[in-house]
C-alpha cells in the first residue's frame, strides 16, 4: 500500500496517523528524559545541599566553641582588676602584676587544656602582653588583627594560613570588654592560635564517599584567587591549588564569596558536576559538595531505558487489539444500521401526522400510512411523483417550484424548518387546512427534504365553537358590574373583564403582565401590587379563596374602595392552576360610612383636640364633662379624677367669683370672658380667662353652665417680666449717663490729688488728700459696678473645670467669711465639668453670693456651695442658715440699688451685677427658699452652659489698659531733667479740668506740650505742621465736633506711623460705639477714670517698646 492508495481511499485511513504519531511519541520520550534528568538532579542538589549544611553546621560549631574559648579569657582579664583593687596595702603597680600573674596562670591552663598551639594576651595596639607556655610569638597579621578587634569591640578569625611545613592553623581574637578606665588596663584582646589541620579539616578533607565521586572540601578566597585548602604533608602544596577567579568553579567560588547556590558546576579538572556550595558566616571560606554529573544521571538513564522498554510493549500490544477490535466493530455497524433502517421504516408508518419525502428533482420518495389515509392515495401510487402535482393546490404550485430551485441556488429559505398553515390538496380535489413543515434531510450527495403535515380540519372546527362560547360568555361578563380577573401561577393576567380596566388598549396591554408592571403603568402605589402579589401566592400554595379590601386611585385621581375575592381553579392534577378575582366597588358605602363616623366624631374631636380647656358643669357646682386640655391644665391624672372634684371649692381659689360669673351670665349673655384665678391639683395658682355660656332646658329653665377655659399665667408673667425688663432698662440708660458724666470730674479729682500727694505737705493737708484720694478710687469702683450693671463686662474667657474654678473663689472668700464668724462648705463632687468663662466675672459673682450668704447666715451660721453638671449645665447652689428671702421682695432682689443692708454697708448692686455676668455668659441666676425639711435658708442656683470640646473664645480686652485700685498714692515716674531736645506730647481732651491735670503730670515729666479742647483743633497740630513731632499724643475719645474716633480714622489713612504713639481715654469703654472700635484699633484705650501710675506706665511702655522716639 502507497500514500496514494491510502489518500485515494482505497486503502485504511488510519495508515496516515503512523507519520505524526511517531513524531509525538518520539518527542514526547524527549521530553520524558528531560523531565527525568531535571527531576533527578533536583533531588541530587537537594541531598548534596543538606549534607553540606550539616557539614557547616559542625564547622561553625567548632569556630563558636574557639570564640566561646576566647570571651571566657577575655571576661576574666576584663574582672582581673577589679578582683584586687581593694587589696590592702597595694599600689596601682603592684595590683596590676598581681593580675598579670593571674591572668598567665589562667593562659596557661587554658592552652594545656584545649590543645591550643599559642594563648595570647594583648594591649590595645596589639603588643602581647602574656602568653601561655608553649606559645611561640604572634605573626605581624595577628598582632595587627589585635588591635584592630579593639578598636572594633567584636570578635573575628584570622584566615587559615600555613604555619610549619604540614600545619595550617587559624586564629580567634577577642577583645577585653572591661574597664579601660583603670590606671593600667591588664589586655585589649585576647588571641587563641589552633591547629586547623588536626582539629578542622578532618571534618571537610576531600575524599571519595562509598566509593562514588562525591567530595567534600574547603575552600577559601585570598584576594582575587581561590584556594583548596587541602592538608597535606608538604607545606607547598597548600595554597598550591589555587584558581584565580575566572577560572576558578563557580559554586566553590561563589560559597567563598558568602553566595550559597547548588546546581551544574565543574571540578577542579574542567569536568561536569552537580554541586552544592554554602558560606561559614564570620570568615571567607565555603564548604563545597559535588558528584561527577554522569553517576548523578546514572539512575535517571536507567530508568528511561526501561520506561521506553515498557512503552514498546504497550504500543505492540494496542496495534494487535486495534486491529482485532476494528473487524468487530465493522460486523457490528452492519448489523445496527440494519436494524435501525428497520426501527425508522416503523415509526414512519406509525405516526399520527403524515411524513413525506422528496428528492432534489421534486419527486416523492416516502409516503406513510397517515400520508394516505389524509390524502387519499396509496404509497404506490405517490412514490415517484411529483409532490407539488400531488398534494400542492394549482395555485401555490409555481410559488413552491421556485423556492426549492432558490434552495437549490443558495441554500437559503424563509420557510425551512418552520411551522406554517397552508391549504392541502386531497385525492378527489378538496382542499383542506394543514399545519406543514419542512427540513433538510441531513446526508451526502443531491439534497432531499422531508415534509410533516398535520390535518387542522377538526382543531379549527373545535377553536371555532370555543370562540363562539368564550364571546357569549364574555358578553354575559361584560354586563356583570362587578371586576373580574385570571391570573397564572406567576401572577400574570391571562384574562381582564371591560368592567375591571374600561380602556380597551390599556385592557389588552395588561395581558401576560402582572399588577406590578400594571401600577407603574398607571402610577399607583407599588405597595398596592405587593399585597395582590401576596395574596395571589398564598391561594396558590393553601389552595382557600381569601377575601381582602384595598384602597386606590382610578384615572381620574378618585380615591375608591374594592372588596377583592380570589378563589382558586384547580386544573385536571387537582392543583391549583389560576385564579379568579373579583372585585367589588364599595366606594358609595364607605364614604357613607365615613360621613357618619365623622359626624358622630365632630364634636369629641372638637372638645378633645381643642387647644382650650372645656368643661360643662351642673348648677350645684359639679364638673359633668371635661376635655382632656382643661385636665392637663389643672394638672390632674385624668378626666375621671377632675370629675371627682367640686369645682367651687377645689378649682376656684376664691368661690365667690363663680357666683359673680354666674349672675352676670344671667343678667347679660357674655360674648367678652371673664378672667379669675383657679388653683391647680397641687394648689399652685392659675389664672384663667373663661367664656361662659348657660344651657337652658326645653322649658327656658337654667340647666348647667359650658364654658371655653384659656391659660393665661404664663401671659400675665411675661407682661409683669416685660414691665420689669421695660424698668431695668430704663434705669440701665440712666445708670450709663450718669456714670459717663461722672467719670470725667472724677478723673480730675483723682489726678489732682495724686498730683497734690507728690508734693511735701503738712500730715493734715496730706491725710485730707489721701480722703480724697480714696473716695474717688471709691466713686471710680461704684461707677465701674454702674456700668457693668447697665453695659455687662469685657471678658477674657478660658475654658477650665467648673469644681477648680469655684474652689479657687471660695478658698480666696473663706477668710471674710470666717471674720464673720460662718462656716463655709465646699462641694465639688467627682464629675469633670468643663466650661467657657470670664473667670474673674464668675469668681466675682460666687464671692458676692458666698459673702450675702454669710451676712444672712450670721455668727454661728453655715454656708454651702455645691458644683454639679445635670444636662449639660453646671450647676452652682449656694445655701445659707439665715431667714430666708421674704416673698414680699423676692420678685426686687435683683433690681440696681435695692439692698436690704443698713444705710452704708452696700450699694445694692452686688445682685444686680452678678445677675448681668451671668446672663452674659448664656446662663441663669434665679433665688428661692430652701423647704422646711433642709433646715430653711436661702438658696441661689446659677446655670451656666457646658462645653464639649468646643473652642468659643470670648471676647477679649488686651488692647484696652485697666485703671488700677492703689491705696498708696506714690507711683509717678521720676521726671525727665533734660532741658534740651525736650519730648512733646499733644493732648487733646474737652473737659479743662482733666487737660489740667495732664499739663501737670507731663509737666512734671519735663514734658513739651500742646493742648486742644476738640479733635478738629489737635488735628491742626497734626496735619498742618508736619515738622512738630510729638513723642506722645493722648486723646479723648467722645468729643463735641470732632471725636477721638474720627481723628484716628483719619490718621490711620494719612499718618499710620504716628498710630503707635497715640493714646486715648473714654468713660465709657463698654458702649456699642466704644466697644467697636476697642476691637478694631491697635492703640491703647484707657478707662476713665485712671490713675496718673497707669498712665505713667502707659507712656513708658511705648517708649520701651521703641513705639516713640526718645530724645
Amino acid at each position: 500500500m502507497n500514500l496514494r492508495s491510502a489518500l485515494s481511499g482505497k486503502r485504511p485511513i488510519w495508515l496516515l496517523a503512523a507519520i505524526p504519531g511517531c513524531v509525538l511519541l518520539l518527542a514526547a520520550g524527549w521530553l520524558r528524559a528531560r523531565s527525568v534528568h531535571h527531576s533527578r538532579l533536583a533531588l541530587r542538589e537537594q541531598v548534596l545541599t543538606g549534607n553540606v549544611n550539616v557539614t557547616r553546621n559542625a564547622v561553625e560549631a567548632w569556630l563558636g566553641e574557639r570564640t566561646l574559648d576566647g570571651k571566657i579569657l577575655a571576661a576574666n582579664a576584663a574582672t582581673l582588676s577589679d578582683g584586687i583593687a581593694y587589696e590592702r596595702g597595694s599600689t596601682p603597680s603592684q595590683r596590676y602584676e598581681l593580675a598579670l600573674a593571674r591572668l598567665i596562670r589562667t593562659l596557661n591552663a587554658t592552652e594545656e587544656s584545649f590543645k591550643y598551639d599559642a594563648v595570647w594576651a594583648f594591649d590595645t595596639v596589639g603588643t602581647v602582653v602574656a602568653q601561655g607556655n608553649r606559645s611561640s610569638a604572634p605573626s605581624q597579621r595577628e598582632r595587627a588583627l589585635a588591635a584592630e578587634v579593639f578598636r572594633a569591640g567584636e570578635p573575628r578569625i584570622l584566615d587559615a594560613y600555613l604555619d610549619t611545613p604540614g600545619r595550617v592553623t587559624l586564629t580567634v581574637m577577642v577583645p577585653v570588654t572591661g574597664d579601660t578606665a583603670t590606671d593600667q588596663p591588664i589586655a585589649g584582646a585576647i588571641g587563641l592560635r589552633v591547629n586547623a589541620s588536626s582539629q578542622l579539616f578532618p571534618l571537610v578533607a576531600w575524599h571519595h564517599v562509598n566509593g562514588t565521586t562525591v567530595e567534600n572540601g574547603i575552600v577559601a578566597r585570598s584576594g582575587n584567587r581561590l584556594v583548596i585548602l587541602t592538608p597535606t604533608p608538604h607545606a607547598d602544596s597548600l595554597f598550591g591549588n589555587s584558581f584565580s577567579s575566572d577560572r576558578a568553579p563557580a559554586i566553590a567560588w561563589d560559597a567563598a564569596t558568602g553566595i550559597e547556590r547548588a546546581g551544574a558546576s565543574t571540578n577542579t579538572h574542567g569536568q561536569a558536576v552537580t554541586a552544592s556550595g554554602v558560606h561559614i558566616a564570620g570568615t571567607g571560606w565555603g564548604l563545597v559538595r559535588q558528584i561527577d554529573r554522569n553517576e548523578a544521571l546514572a539512575p535517571a538513564n536507567a530508568q528511561l531505558r526501561t520506561e521506553g522498554l515498557l512503552v514498546l510493549a504497550l504500543l505492540s500490544a494496542g496495534t494487535l487489539a486495534y486491529l482485532m477490535t476494528r473487524r468487530t466493530r465493522r460486523r457490528d455497524n452492519l448489523r445496527s444500521l440494519a436494524l435501525s433502517e428497520a426501527r425508522l421504516s416503523g415509526i414512519i408508518g406509525a405516526a399520527l401526522d403524515c411524513i413525506v419525502t422528496m428528492d432534489h428533482l421534486g419527486n416523492v420518495t416516502e409516503f406513510n400510512p397517515a400520508a394516505e389515509q389524509t390524502f387519499g392515495y396509496s404509497r404506490e401510487q405517490a412514490i415517484g411523483k411529483q409532490m407539488v402535482e400531488l398534494i400542492v393546490p394549482e395555485r401555490f404550485r409555481d410559488a413552491h417550484r421556485k423556492g426549492v430551485a432558490r434552495f437549490l441556488e443558495t441554500t437559503q429559505s424563509r420557510i425551512m424548518g418552520k411551522r406554517m398553515e397552508i391549504s392541502g390538496l386531497r385525492a378527489d380535489g378538496s382542499e383542506f387546512p394543514v399545519e406543514l413543515a419542512i427540513v433538510r434531510i441531513p446526508g451526502y450527495g443531491a439534497p432531499s427534504f422531508a415534509g410533516y403535515l398535520r390535518d387542522l380540519t377538526k382543531p379549527r372546527l373545535a377553536e371555532q365553537e370555543m370562540a363562539r362560547q368564550k364571546k357569549f360568555y364574555e358578553r354575559i361578563i361584560e354586563d356583570i358590574d362587578t371586576d373580574i380577573a385570571v391570573l397564572d401561577g406567576e401572577g400574570r393576567y391571562e384574562y381582564v373583564s371591560p368592567s375591571a380596566v374600561r380602556d380597551p388598549a390599556v385592557r389588552q396591554w395588561l395581558i401576560g403582565r402582572t399588577d406590578e408592571e400594571y401600577c407603574q403603568k398607571r402610577d399607583r402605589d407599588p405597595a398596592l401590587a405587593r399585597m395582590r402579589a401576596r395574596s395571589i401566592n398564598s391561594v396558590f400554595s393553601t389552595g382557600q379563596a381569601i377575601a381582602f379590601e384595598e384602597r386606590h386611585e382610578n384615572v381620574s385621581r378618585e380615591t375608591r374602595y374594592v372588596i377583592r375575592k380570589l378563589c382558586p381553579m384547580l386544573g385536571d392534577d387537582g392543583k391549583v392552576a389560576k385564579v379568579i378575582g373579583y372585585g367589588f366597588d364599595i366606594t358609595d358605602r364607605k364614604i357613607a360610612e365615613e360621613a357618619l363616623r365623622l359626624s358622630e366624631a365632630s364634636s369629641r374631636s372638637f372638645v378633645e383636640h381643642s387647644p382650650y380647656g372645656i368643661y360643662r358643669s351642673s348648677m350645684e357646682g359639679s364638673f359633668i364633662a371635661v376635655n382632656t386640655a382643661l385636665v392637663m391644665m389643672l394638672g390632674y391624672e385624668s378626666e375621671k379624677d377632675l370629675l371627682a372634684v367640686r369645682l367651687i371649692s377645689d378649682v376656684y381659689q376664691n368661690p365667690a367669683e363663680r357666683a359673680r360669673l354666674i349672675a352676670e351670665e344671667q343678667l347679660r349673655p357674655r360674648r367678652e370672658p371673664g378672667e379669675v384665678v383657679w388653683k391647680r391639683k397641687n394648689g399652685a395658682p392659675i389664672t384663667v380667662r373663661i367664656w361662659a355660656r348657660s344651657i337652658l332646658d326645653s322649658t327656658g329653665k337654667l340647666q348647667c353652665l359650658e364654658g371655653f377655659v384659656e391659660d393665661i399665667s404664663a401671659w400675665r408673667d411675661a407682661e409683669r417680666a416685660l414691665q420689669q425688663a421695660e424698668k431695668l432698662a430704663a434705669i440701665g440708660q440712666l445708670i450709663s449717663g450718669v456714670a459717663h458724666e461722672l467719670n470725667n470730674p472724677l478723673s480730675a479729682i483723682l489726678h489732682f490729688a495724686e498730683d497734690l500727694e507728690r508734693d511735701e505737705r503738712p500730715a493734715n493737708d496730706m491725710e485730707a488728700l489721701g480722703i480724697i484720694r480714696a473716695q474717688a478710687e471709691r466713686s471710680r469702683t461704684i461707677v465701674r459696678d454702674l456700668l457693668a450693671t447697665s453695659r455687662g463686662r469685657a471678658d477674657a474667657r478660658e475654658r477650665i473645670d467648673g469644681r477648680e474654678a469655684i474652689a479657687r473663689a471660695a478658698s480666696a472668700v473663706r477668710p471674710r467669711i470666717a471674720d464673720i464668724g460662718a462656716l463655709l462648705q465646699v462641694d465639688t463632687g467627682s464629675q469633670e465639668v468643663p466650661i467657657e468663662i470670664d473667670l474673674a466675672g464668675v469668681e466675682q459673682v460666687v464671692t458676692n453670693l458666698l459673702v450675702n450668704a454669710a451676712q444672712a447666715s450670721g455668727n454661728g451660721g453655715s454656708v454651702i456651695i455645691r458644683v454639679r453638671k445635670r444636662n449639660q449645665l453646671c450647676e452652682i447652689t449656694v445655701d445659707d442658715s439665715g431667714p430666708g428671702i421674704p416673698a414680699t421682695i423676692m420678685s426686687r432682689i435683683f433690681e440696681p440699688f435695692f439692698t436690704t443692708k443698713p444705710t452704708g454697708t452696700g450699694t445694692g448692686l452686688g445682685l444686680s451685677v452678678s445677675l448681668g455676668i451671668v446672663e452674659q455668659h448664656g446662663g441663669s441666676l434665679r433665688a428661692t427658699n430652701r423647704p422646711a425639711i433642709e433646715g430653711g435658708g436661702a438658696r441661689f442656683i446659677v446655670t451656666l452652659p457646658c462645653v464639649n470640646g468646643t473652642n468659643v473664645p470670648g471676647a477679649t480686652a488686651d488692647s484696652v489698659v485697666m485703671p488700677e485700685v492703689e491705696s498708696t498714692p506714690n507711683g509717678y515716674t521720676p521726671v525727665n531733667e533734660s532741658t534740651s531736645d525736650k519730648p512733646r506730647v499733644l493732648i487733646i481732651e474737652d473737659e479743662p479740668a482733666i487737660r489740667a491735670a495732664l499739663r501737670r503730670f507731663f509737666g512734671r515729666r519735663g514734658w513739651d506740650f500742646d493742648e486742644a479742647a476738640d479733635g478738629a483743633v489737635g488735628g491742626e497740630f497734626l496735619f498742618s505742621n508736619p515738622g512738630r513731632e510729638y513723642a506722645v499724643v493722648f486723646s479723648d475719645l467722645r468729643m463735641p465736633g470732632y471725636s477721638g474716633i474720627q481723628l484716628h480714622d483719619r490718621l490711620l489713612v494719612e499718618r499710620p506711623d504716628l498710630l503707635q504713639r497715640v493714646i486715648f481715654s473714654t468713660g465709657d469703654v463698654r458702649s456699642p460705639e466704644a466697644a467697636q472700635f476697642v476691637a478694631r484699633t491697635k492703640c491703647l484705650v484707657l478707662e476713665k477714670p485712671f490713675s496718673l501710675k497707669v498712665l505713667g506706665e502707659a507712656v513708658d511702655r511705648l517708649i520701651e517698646e521703641a513705639l516713640v522716639v526718645s530724645l
